[in-house]
C-alpha cells in the first residue's frame, strides 16, 4: 500500500511549488506527467503486460496520478497539504510458495483532505477495492505478474 500510495502521489510536492503561477500550469502538463508515471511505473514494478486488462488497469492508475497531479496544483501554496493514501481495510488471505506470493485484500483510497472525494473523480478506488494480487520472483526481487480489481463488499 505504501509504494501504490507513493506512485499516485509522485510529483505532488513539486507541483504544489507551482501554486505561484495562479493556475497557469497546463492541463496538458499534468496529463503529460501521468502518462509518463504509467510508463515509468509499468516497466518497472510490474511484469510486461501488453493485453487489454493489463492496459485498461494503467489507464485508471493514469488516471488516478492525474487527478492527484490537479489536486497538488490546487494545494494553496501556504498550506501543507497532506496527500492521499491507499489504506487497508482488510488482509483475506494470502500464501507463498517459491514460484511466487499470492495476496488477497481489501484497501480504499482516501484523497488528500480538501479535495473531491467522488469516487468518479478517483477512478473507482475511492471506495471499497477488493485486490488479488501475484508476485513472483524475478531477478533477486519480487514483481506483480497479475493484478485483478473488484468491489469490496460489506463496508
Amino acid at each position: 500500500m505504501n509504494s501504490y500510495s507513493s506512485w499516485v502521489n509522485a510529483g505532488t510536492d513539486i507541483l504544489k511549488g507551482w501554486t505561484g503561477t495562479a493556475g497557469t500550469v497546463p492541463d496538458a502538463c499534468l496529463d503529460g506527467l501521468a502518462e509518463q508515471s504509467r510508463i515509468a511505473y509499468s516497466q518497472t514494478i510490474f511484469t510486461t503486460q501488453t493485453d487489454v486488462a493489463w492496459q485498461d488497469y494503467y489507464a485508471g492508475q493514469q488516471e488516478l496520478t492525474a487527478q492527484a497531479l490537479r489536486n497538488a496544483v490546487g494545494t494553496s501554496a501556504d498550506r501543507q497539504g497532506t496527500p492521499g493514501r491507499f489504506e487497508l481495510l482488510k488482509e483475506i488471505s494470502s500464501s507463498a510458495t517459491v514460484n511466487g506470493t499470492f495476496l488477497k485484500f481489501d484497501a480504499i483510497y482516501r484523497p488528500a483532505p480538501g479535495t473531491p472525494a467522488d469516487p468518479t473523480d478517483w477512478a473507482g478506488l475511492a471506495k471499497p477495492t477488493r485486490w488479488y494480487v501475484e508476485l513472483v520472483p524475478f531477478d533477486g526481487f519480487f514483481i506483480i505478474n497479475y493484478i485483478e480489481q473488484k468491489p469490496a463488499a460489506g463496508y
